[in-house]
């Protein structure tokens, strides 16, 4: 005779464990390889041939590309405690972004630079976390384990600088070599074969470097900022509704908030996280002469 309380509570330990997997799978799963933390826009993702403007607070995935404009600056926080920097007209391939599955598992990264400068950073708290890092620039493959470098591919020169620790670096289709002496400069022009330069100036390198660093009071959106621009209000929501799409195929995120003054409902259209009121300013002036808002507000929320 079947032993009913005995399958019931078989059935409600099984139902258990199956949900604490499901649970723990989700977590593991969850955990992004990497995520936007600030930018000046224009900037856009594409992700499944899609393309949408970047925001704070996006997390990339393997396969997603980020596109900058002019003047514009993407920060990108990586699973492993680096920082990858974009700088304007640039085009970034993330082929693979692996977080690390375990406290003390890799971090797994693929990194195509397709045009434009970038900077890739491993602070001192981040030393310890273990990480396998391939950076294609243009030509030029580099191996990362944890190291400061940045590097650019231009229509006629490839360039990588190692501004600290070291690197297996190659151009692609040669032999690999070791780059370990701060300051060294790796170009490979087009037709030419690679060459490397010692040592550069330190004032080189800070011009060079000044094209990935984010411009303070430029308009930078962060995911701790708290300042936005309120650019309109419109009962229309259609019309709104236009003037949003124009905005985000132009690379500038954005936002609608539903507000009901005098018993009638108004559409406000917004750009949220501004780091300053500064920067918020800066960028309210350049949508005034771009795209001829009217006397947008600034508010601390």
């Amino acid at each position: 005779m079947l032993n009913y309380h005995w399958l019931n509570t078989r059935l409600v330990h099984s139902l258990f464990f199956i949900t604490c997997f499901n649970f723990l799978a989700f977590n593991v799963q969850a955990s992004p390889g990497a995520l936007v933390y600030a930018l000046q826009m224009p900037a856009w993702l594409l992700r499944d041939e899609i393309k949408k403007p970047l925001k704070p607070n996006m997390e990339l995935k393997s396969g997603d590309s980020i596109i900058s404009g002019s003047r514009a600056r993407v920060e990108i926080h990586l699973d492993d405690g680096s920082l990858f920097k974009i700088g304007e007209n640039a085009e970034i391939i993330f082929n693979n972004l692996q977080a690390a599955e375990e406290t003390d598992g890799f971090f797994e990264g693929d990194i195509r630079i397709k045009k434009g400068a970038f900077r890739f950073t491993t602070p001192p708290s981040a030393f310890s976390k273990k990480r396998n890092i391939s950076i294609q620039i243009g030509k030029i493959s580099a191996q990362i384990e944890g190291t400061d470098i940045w590097g650019r591919s231009l229509d006629d020169a490839d360039d990588l600088v190692l501004i600290e620790g070291s690197i297996g670096v190659q151009r692609i289709g040669e032999p690999e070599f070791e780059m370990k002496q701060s300051l060294s400069w790796y170009r490979v022009a087009t037709n030419q074969p690679g060459q490397l330069t010692p040592t550069i100036e330190q004032t080189k390198l800070a011009t060079w470097a000044a094209e990935t660093e984010l411009l303070t009071g430029g308009g930078v959106i962060s995911v701790d900022g708290h300042w936005l621009i309120n650019l309109m209000s419109l009962r229309d929501n259609n019309t709104l509704n236009k003037i949003r799409l124009k905005l985000a195929r132009k690379g500038y995120t954005n936002s609608v908030k539903d507000i009901t003054l005098n018993n009638t409902k108004w559409h406000r259209l917004q750009v949220k996280g501004f780091v300053s009121k500064a920067d918020a300013s800066i960028f309210a002036q350049s949508l005034e002469s771009l795209y001829g808002f009217k006397k947008p507000w600034i508010v601390d929320f």
